[in-house]
């Protein structure tokens, strides 16, 4: 009797913490939070206050937050090793087993780097060229293996503007980065984009480049309970 009080007197006095605990973290309030944002994108003002809001708000729930390429980023948001992803709407729309919510928007632009030479020279000093100009130029993609949204997309807006691409594939998002800097081709980003602090890009603002959005992404079957505390502080488009 005398060991097994000496034994179990520490759990005891801590049994009441220890509840509280549990009790916090199955109703969200203490925690992990877990976060994947896309690889090369600057984080958008807007998403980093409303993380920090959301820190300051729950002081219990640790938030983590980390760089992910397109593949590694839902990858891991499926394997438990992420909570939650932050990605571009399109590539995760279509994705049965995800729910998402778009909560900030972006503009995309045409971006030709200095080491690119045009087959129409002119375009390096037309005011305002229209996609149609670029028409026997060569566009960057990625493998639809990386993802399967962007070249579709691209193709669609080529479409619009009257004319089929040439397209050149790279096999990942990294590596067609590496070879818009190199002068291989062109290619659309998003102004949150880390290539638009370099001051050896011309950027192209096109009309039949609409803004795409942002958006917070999550397993439907997802067990942690503070994704839904983040989730219900992030603002809907």
């Amino acid at each position: 009797g005398t060991l097994l009080y000496q034994w179990l007197s520490p759990i005891w006095e801590k049994a009441p913490q220890m509840l509280d605990r549990a009790r916090l973290a199955n109703q969200g309030l203490s925690g992990t939070l877990r976060i994947g944002y896309l690889a090369t994108q600057h984080i958008n003002t807007d998403c980093a206050q409303h993380i920090a809001v959301f820190e300051e708000k729950y002081k219990n729930i640790h938030v983590s937050i980390q760089y992910e390429n397109f593949n590694n980023l839902l990858d891991k948001l499926r394997s438990g090793a992420l909570d939650i992803a932050i990605s571009t709407t399109f590539d995760v729309q279509q994705r049965a087993d995800l729910a998402y919510q778009e909560f900030v928007r972006v503009q995309n632009h045409l971006v030709m780097p200095g080491a690119y030479t045009p087959k129409r020279l002119e375009l390096k000093t037309m005011e305002k060229p229209t996609l149609a100009d670029f028409a026997d130029e060569t566009f960057l993609t990625v493998a639809d293996s990386e993802s399967n949204c962007i070249t579709p997309l691209l193709l669609h807006s080529c479409a619009q503007a009257g004319f089929t691409p040439q397209l050149l594939p790279a096999p990942n998002f990294e590596t067609l980065l590496l070879w818009l800097e190199m002068g291989r081709g062109i290619f659309a980003l998003n102004e949150e984009h880390m290539i638009y602090t370099s001051d050896k890009i011309r950027v192209f603002s096109l009309p039949e480049f609409p803004p795409i959005t942002l958006s917070i992404v999550w397993l439907k079957q997802t067990e942690n309970p503070c994704v839904s505390l983040l989730v219900g502080e992030l603002p809907k488009l």
